[in-house]
């Protein structure tokens, strides 16, 4: 990173809207530090991966020690990870009408009061 924030390192977490905008998680003090027009290098490798015991599982934007951190479980024949909610299906687009996650992002596509309370989205 340049400015105030030289030299903080983050976590690339993912992309969002193909490949024009990655998601870095930083640390709140190097976040506070940051102004717009700061530069940040990215170091990253993968674009994804496949688990070899699980060759239906794919997993994108998701380096292997990220995986790691997520600490999934196997269990019963399959593999289990901490969310922090559970949305149905319907709540969830990629914006532009498209169904396949490959061309674009996927998003909460919704803004009723109602689901955004009841799924804790607000």
């Amino acid at each position: 990173t340049t400015g105030r924030a030289a030299g903080a390192r983050g976590v690339v977490t993912g992309k969002h809207g193909g490949v024009d905008t990655v998601l870095i998680d930083f640390p709140l003090p190097a976040m506070r530090q940051m102004a717009i027009g700061d530069r940040i290098q990215v170091w990253a490798y993968g674009l994804g991966l496949r688990l070899t015991d699980y060759p239906d599982v794919a997993i994108w934007n998701c380096s292997p020690r990220l995986l790691a951190r997520w600490r999934p479980v196997e269990r019963n024949g399959r593999i289990h990870v901490k969310v922090t909610h559970r949305i149905p299906a319907r709540v969830m687009g990629s914006g532009l009408g498209r169904n396949n996650v490959l061309r674009g992002d996927y998003d909460i596509q919704m803004s009723d009061p109602g689901m955004v309370r009841r799924y804790k989205l607000g």
